[in-house]
């Protein structure tokens, strides 16, 4: 038997990850739709409450505000006419919107005998028997008044708890309105329109002398003239500069050649150029020498022929030719000195004429900027006065635009006013509460919000285990695997315990053999012998876990013994029709009654079975902890690939904590949503008290409905098995 290792999982978190927003609508979707529902007849409820009791009736007088008409229209520019009058009439209207709501307006209105009292019945009108005091601030709160500014109208709208009340309140602040607007025209409208006559004038004046100023400015100093002489000074400076650049790049070059020459000549290692080689040649004693050399190897070339190579004729031709020679060569030594020195003068030549060359283009361009900066100044002259001409301008124009307004705005107001569908009339409809807002919408949403609120506190303080992320985050601990539901997998056929073999196209056949795969993977060329497969709580489903493990291992060519190690309530017996009634507990206490207590399974021949046995639980404890127990396992181990043995659950008894130290590997099983992960936690502690090697968890029973993870993983099973995916069951 291999040794067991001591389980070394981290400590579980403190606080759970948030539920997932869609999971928690799946899971408590009546719940949720129950309390929206609730909430909306909360809401109706107050909605009626509100109507019958505290009605609301709002009636309206409409203004209709005329365009302006004169200065405005006269305008030959039409299209900035119109836009000038629109925003004068937005002005006009946001002033009338000031007026009505004045204090003293607001007092004249409710100063009126038709405010105050109910002319039908001579009674105080509810308005002013349902506000005893304060009744300015709440006359702000009930009257309205709304601009259309497109459309040139603006509005007034009382609001009242009685239809007939709303309109002839409205009607009276209307009507001190019009009256209040009509007495009240500005005194200081004409001074005002004086000072701003008087302040137009000033900038016309201002504006005239700029333009004169402008005007003398161009007329005295000829700035077209300027103008176009700049552009030509201006070019032709451009010219001189990029001509100046050239001149004084050839003078750095001929500065570098006069340098080199001097320099070479002075270490006298200086090369006579070609055309000093050819004035050297050209010159007459030059010629001379080669001439009278020339006539001399033809003399020689003669008394050769005549007298023969050694007369005394011959030799003194040669000495003749050999004086001649050094002759030439003497004369070409003095000439090539005369000529590196006139190399030398004229190079320097060459840089000096070079040179004062460019110290006149200099200074000719220095001319020529100075001329143009003093045509400069003249055009920077003309442009701040063209510029002040142009502010100065737009002053005078704002001033005339403020004018105009003004004059505008010097006839009465009430000229301009007229009433739009005349005196307000009670309402037929209720203007408030609506049912569609904000009664019934804000009671949809909180009751929607509250009810789902609730049923995330309820997700979020769940502990129980439901998902693999419950094992692997919350918990920590290593996931072999889940197992679907039963119900939810259409596949399925024959027995649950044996669906590996019975239903191979199954999902949770399929879930098996990934758990064999993960149990391959984790042995890591060291196979397990002996497994224990025990649930945490009762009815977790070890069985039809132990018994499907089995059935895979066997269908892989292992061999396989299946043991029932569970002496309180045996379930194998319920799957397996010939295990024999001489078991485990059996062979522990007779080891002889081995091979009777072995019985190979009808259906798979690498699958041999072994039950319970005759003892009863009492002494399961002192059975699991004796030594011919461990004896027993080794030889189990000897005779089989693997042997796995069905527990019992792992919180209720200490024989199954026993045991689990006592084989190579130990596979815990949760049924989804029946364990809380505290339970989990302490399981997982025990076994590591007794060093216990648990190889991961296995979620059973986990439904399709309850999260998407699952659902997801079903629908993409099916539809890479080429069939239909099952439909969840409707709890």
């Amino acid at each position: 038997m291999n040794q067991p290792t001591t389980l070394s999982a981290p400590r579980p978190q403190a606080v759970p990850d948030a539920p997932d927003f869609f999971a928690v609508l799946r899971r408590y979707a009546w719940y949720v739709a129950g309390g929206t529902v609730l909430g909306t007849i909360v809401a109706s409820g107050i909605w009626l409450f509100m109507r019958v009791y505290y009605p609301r009736w709002s009636a309206s007088v409409a203004y209709q505000v005329l365009s302006p008409q004169g200065s405005l229209a006269a305008r030959p520019d039409q299209a900035q006419a119109m836009t000038d009058s629109q925003e004068e009439v937005s002005q006009f209207i946001q002033r009338q919107l000031k007026y009505v709501m004045k204090d003293d307006v607001l007092q004249k209105a409710m100063d009126q005998d038709a405010f105050r009292n109910d002319p039908v019945t001579g009674q105080p009108s509810r308005w002013m028997v349902e506000h005893p005091t304060d009744r300015k601030r709440y006359l702000r709160k009930d009257l309205v008044v709304e601009p259309f500014v497109n459309a040139g109208v603006f509005q007034l709208t009382m609001t009242a708890s009685d239809p007939n009340e709303a309109a002839r309140l409205v009607n009276v602040i209307a009507h001190t309105y019009e009256d209040s607007l009509r007495s009240d025209n500005s005194v200081n409208q004409s001074e005002q329109l004086q000072q701003l006559n008087k302040i137009v004038q000033q900038q016309q004046d201002t504006v005239k002398t700029a333009q004169d100023a402008l005007s003398e400015f161009r007329k005295s100093n000829d700035i077209s003239g300027i103008i176009n002489l700049h552009s030509v000074e201006l070019s032709l400076l451009q010219v001189m500069n990029q001509k100046l650049t050239e001149n004084e790049a050839i003078v750095a070059a001929l500065k570098s050649s006069m340098d080199n020459i001097l320099s070479h000549l002075k270490s006298n290692d200086l090369e006579v150029s070609s055309d000093m080689r050819q004035w050297i040649e050209q010159q007459p004693q030059m010629i001379n020498l080669e001439q009278t050399k020339l006539a001399l190897d033809q003399d020689r070339q003669v008394t050769l022929v005549t007298a023969g190579s050694q007369s005394k004729e011959v030799r003194m031709i040669d000495e003749r030719i050999k004086v001649v020679t050094q002759q030439i060569a003497e004369t070409r030594r003095m000439l090539e000195n005369e000529a590196r020195q006139r190399m030398a003068e004229r190079a320097q030549t060459d840089y000096n004429s070079m040179l004062a060359q460019t110290v006149y283009m200099r200074q000719q361009r220095d001319d020529k900027e100075k001329k143009v900066k003093d045509l400069d100044h003249f055009l920077v002259q003309d442009a701040q006065k063209a510029e002040e001409l142009k502010n100065q301008t737009e002053v005078l124009n704002d001033l005339e635009q403020k004018l105009r307004f003004a004059t505008l705005q010097s006839n009465t107001d009430d000229l301009r006013i007229r009433r739009f569908g005349g005196e307000a009339i009670p309402p037929e409809q209720m203007s408030a509460p609506l049912w569609y807002w904000p009664y019934i919408p804000v009671g949809v949403v909180l009751g929607f919000g509250i009810s789902f609120g609730i049923a995330y506190l309820l997700e979020f303080t769940n502990t129980r285990v439901r998902t693999p992320a419950d094992i692997t985050r919350n918990i920590q601990l290593p996931l072999l695997g889940f197992v679907p539901d039963e119900e939810d997998d259409s596949a399925l056929t024959g027995p649950l315990a044996t669906s590996v073999r019975t239903a191979p196209t199954s999902m949770i056949a399929e879930s098996f053999r990934q758990i064999r795969s993960q149990l391959i993977a984790q042995a890591n060329g060291s196979p397990f012998r002996s497994l224990l497969v025990a649930s945490i709580t009762p009815g977790g489903g070890a069985t039809t876990i132990a018994s499907n493990l089995a059935n895979a291992m066997a269908l892989n060519k292992k061999r396989v013994l299946l043991v029932d190690a569970n002496f309180y309530r045996p379930g194998l017996p319920t799957e397996y029709r010939n295990i024999p009634a001489v078991g485990l507990s059996d062979v522990i206490s007779d080891p002889s009654r081995l091979d009777s207590a072995i019985v190979p399974s009808t259906d798979l021949p690498n699958l041999h079975l072994m039950g319970a046995g005759a003892r009863q639980s009492a002494a399961a404890g002192e059975l699991m902890e004796s030594k011919a127990f461990q004896e027993l396992i080794e030889t189990l181990e000897s005779r089989y690939d693997m042997v796995i043995l069905d527990g019992a659950p792992l919180n209720l008894v200490s024989d199954s904590i026993s045991l689990a130290a006592r084989v190579d590997g130990v596979i815990a099983v949760v049924r989804a949503g029946e364990v809380s992960r505290g339970t989990v936690v302490r399981i997982r502690e025990q076994l590591r008290q007794v060093r216990a090697h648990l190889l991961g968890v296995v979620l059973n029973a986990a439904q399709t409905h309850n999260a998407g993870y699952f659902k997801e993983n079903y629908r993409t099973f099916y539809e890479y098995a080429g069939r239909p995916a099952p439909v969840a069951p409707i709890n």
